[in-house]
């Protein structure tokens, strides 16, 4: 059989120096199979080499929490436990990242990414996304390599009282505007649909 096989969205060998900054990115490994999948690894975990101001105001995510890291290399860290060996990543997030297309498409989703709208800091003279689109770069940048305007949900509601006490001829409803359609709905009545 196979050996299972490691992987990560960056690993750091070291190589003798600690220029090495990671800030405002999204380093996200969702992948599956065999092996355990980290956002970041620091093979040989020299404290020297990977300071505590490598890495900060980025997005760390994996599917399985418990190999968000490996601090060296066969020493799994979830989220805490990296901070905690690092002494980085402070202002880190550990969010699911919602991409319109992983395959083709890696813009941010403008209405399931709030976690991550305005969450980094001005870098070292970026002032444009991948796009060369400015957005808030050099004031209050978006974690990742796309800056997005996030539209948070929001909801309209619309009731009829019943005719009569204790009738249940009245009506209720809700239509929601923005988000990451599709949407659940679950009434006192345990109706599922937009509207009783």
């Amino acid at each position: 059989t196979a050996a299972a096989v490691n992987s990560a969205a960056y690993r750091r060998t070291g190589n003798g120096s600690s220029s090495t900054k990671l800030k405002g990115n999204i380093f996200y490994n969702n992948r599956g199979g065999s092996g355990d999948h980290f956002a970041l690894i620091n093979s040989n975990g020299s404290a020297t080499e990977w300071p505590a101001a490598t890495s900060d105001y980025n997005n760390l995510y994996t599917s399985n929490p418990s190999t968000l890291g490996a601090w060296p290399d066969a020493t799994n860290r979830d989220i805490s436990s990296w901070k905690t060996i690092s002494g980085g990543d402070v202002n880190s997030k550990n969010v699911k990242t919602s991409f319109f297309d992983i395959y083709s498409d890696l813009h941010l989703n403008l209405y399931t990414n709030g976690n991550l709208s305005n969450a980094a800091i001005p870098f070292g003279g970026v002032s444009t996304d991948f796009d060369s689109e400015t957005g808030s770069r050099s004031t209050t940048p978006d974690i990742g390599a796309d800056e997005f305007i996030y539209l948070p949900p929001s909801c309209n509601t619309s009731f009829t009282e019943p005719l009569c006490y204790g009738e249940s001829n009245g009506t209720a409803s809700i239509v929601i505007a923005n988000g990451g359609a599709p949407f659940e709905y679950l009434w006192s009545t345990s109706q599922i649909t937009n509207g009783i």
